[in-house]
């Protein structure tokens, strides 16, 4: 193992870091606690600082300091090695040029954008006059780091080459757009995207900037768009970035609660009245990625948003996703056309006594059909088109019953009535049942906890192959390797993710000589690493075959189909546990 990591591991223990996440009780020579990982209401996740690792007997995940904080913070192996570096007070060393990866170049460029934006702010009188009057104190506007962008075509871009980046790096970025017969303005094969507008920086779990999104203070003759983020890159994607969420992770695991809000001047604006748990979506609609981001801190979700129409059909995906993966979702419904920024504007207190009186989404949607005064025909179809669907979601049969039992007495009705109206439901598929295919879209993400352990055990077992293929006389043969990860995974995703993979061999290699270079234990790693990455395949094929039956037995499908989904259960189930022997 590296120098770097094992000065790392010398300095900061297991229990040290989990501790710093999580609450621990002593338990012998051991520690124990309830998982982060999944819902458990008895603890079997365990921390042993005399082997330096942790497992959970009830998800069966473990490792060391680096796969926890890789987990835990959603980062990649080298934002898991800065956090820790950064912990233990080890400095690490600059790797070799040949290895340095294009990720990290542009990371850089980004910084330098943050850096160089919010020195044009503290110079630009329209844009700290806009953020006065949004009431953003100077504290706020440094700490999220707020900048501005000058109404001018290469302002940045000059600054960035005046800095040694090139210019094809910067437009990976997206902070440069390549020029064409229809703009002149500019006088060179770039010019800047983000013009006269005060940026926001959208940052990764870890902090690091990975775009921006820019919202207009200085119009011009051009009709633009009151905001704009950056476009898709190699680092941003904006189907998996939460505004904020680097910032309030601590306290939504804190509080047990996260408050969801749609833009930046939201986030920010509650962040300045305390509400250090809020996050926002940033210019796309909630997916199943950013509530997986929020399950791994809480099962208890606020959504705010305005009291129309629009606001509230809008919700509706995003709840059903939520649903889906067992959270407690409630509304914080807002006045009608206003935002939580226009309500901390006004009174801080009118935005704390909204959160703190949010309801059950399905209590919410109950009132909001008391509200219209149908007639009991019209109520009782409304019923079954909007709130049922939200009972069948629930993956708890007691809170089934209960708002079986609350909706009865709502339109006057015995409980057996709605019992066989909630049978008649049939489920559109959500984002997430969609995603349990695992040879859906990479855009998609499967149920995200297991499928983001999936995806981080496989890119280990792909970094380890890389690695063996560069060295003469391994431990363990490439060779070897490659047959039995073929063997695991089936062949159209091999093919996927070794494309994939390969485009980011130079990151991955060094990430596998930094995790096992010495190892003395590798080849048996590798066998586990194997054996847990056929554990979350089979887990993802029983959950696909588990709603098959259930949606067999509420349709009242064939039978024959029940018993061969069942029979296949009972043969992935014994696989698992013979795994784990």
């Amino acid at each position: 193992m590296s120098s770097q990591t094992e000065q790392i591991k010398a300095k900061i223990g297991i229990a040290e870091v989990v501790g710093s996440y999580i609450k621990l009780e002593k338990a012998g020579s051991n520690f124990k606690a309830r998982c982060p990982f999944h819902n458990e209401k008895s603890a079997s996740f365990f921390v042993s600082p005399a082997r330096d690792n942790y497992h959970c007997f009830g998800c069966n995940r473990g490792g060391d300091i680096f796969s926890f904080v890789q987990e835990i913070e959603g980062l990649d192996f080298f934002g898991a090695l800065e956090v820790l570096a950064a912990k233990a007070g080890v400095e690490l060393k600059p790797v070799d040029i040949k290895l340095k990866t294009e990720n990290e170049r542009l990371y850089a460029i980004l910084e330098e954008a943050t850096k160089f934006y919010h020195t044009n702010l503290l110079q630009s009188v329209e844009a700290k006059d806009y953020l006065k009057k949004r009431q953003l104190s100077e504290d706020t506007v440094r700490r999220f780091r707020i900048g501005f962008a000058k109404a001018d075509w290469s302002t940045l871009l000059n600054h960035l080459t005046s800095k040694g980046f090139k210019e094809e790096d910067i437009e990976k970025t997206g902070l440069i757009i390549p020029s064409n017969q229809s703009i002149r303005h500019a006088g060179g094969r770039y010019y800047d995207r983000f013009r006269g507008r005060v940026m926001f920086p959208l940052c990764d779990v870890s902090g690091r900037t990975i775009g921006f999104s820019g919202r207009i203070v200085i119009t011009t003759d051009r009709e633009e768009a009151k905001y704009i983020n950056s476009p898709q890159t190699a680092l941003y994607d904006k189907s998996r970035v939460l505004y904020g969420y680097d910032k309030a992770k601590a306290e939504i695991r804190n509080k047990d609660l996260c408050v969801l809000v749609e833009g930046q001047m939201d986030l920010v604006s509650s962040h300045q009245v305390g509400v250090l748990n809020t996050v926002a979506v940033s210019g796309t609609a909630l997916t199943a990625y950013h509530l997986g981001l929020i399950k791994r801190l809480t099962d208890n979700l606020i959504m705010a948003f305005d009291g129309d129409t629009a606001g509230i059909s809008a919700a509706r995906r995003g709840i059903n996703i939520a649903l889906s993966l067992g959270m407690e979702v409630k509304i914080a419904l807002l006045p009608d056309g206003q935002d939580p920024a226009d309500l901390v504007a006004q009174n801080t207190e009118s935005w704390i006594k909204a959160i703190a009186e949010a309801t059950n989404v399905i209590d919410f949607y109950l009132a909001a059909l008391a509200r219209k005064n149908y007639d009991s025909r019209t109520l009782n179809k409304k019923i079954s088109e909007e709130v049922l669907p939200y009972v069948a979601r629930l993956s708890n049969v007691i809170d089934q019953a209960r708002f079986v039992s609350k909706i009865a007495s709502f339109v006057g009705t015995g409980e057996a009535p709605v019992w066989d109206e909630l049978k008649k439901i049939r489920l559109e598929p959500s984002d997430l049942d969609i995603e349990l295919n695992i040879s859906s879209s990479s855009d998609n993400i499967s149920e995200f906890i297991k499928f983001s352990r999936l995806e981080m055990i496989e890119r280990k077992l792909f970094s380890l192959l890389f690695w063996l293929q560069t060295k003469d006389n391994p431990s363990l043969l490439a060779s070897e390797l490659l047959v039995k990860l073929k063997e695991v995974v089936n062949p159209e995703r091999f093919a996927r993710q070794n494309a994939l993979y390969e485009s980011h061999k130079g990151e991955l290699i060094l990430e596998a000589e930094l995790s096992y270079e010495g190892d003395e234990f590798l080849v048996s790693e590798v066998g586990e690493l194997l054996a847990n990455l056929k554990e979350e395949f089979l887990r993802l094929e029983l959950s696909e075959l588990l709603r098959k039956i259930k949606n067999s037995e509420a349709g009242g499908g064939e039978e024959i189909d029940a018993v061969i989904y069942l029979k296949r259960c009972q043969e992935i189930t014994k696989e698992i546990n013979d795994l784990k022997k």
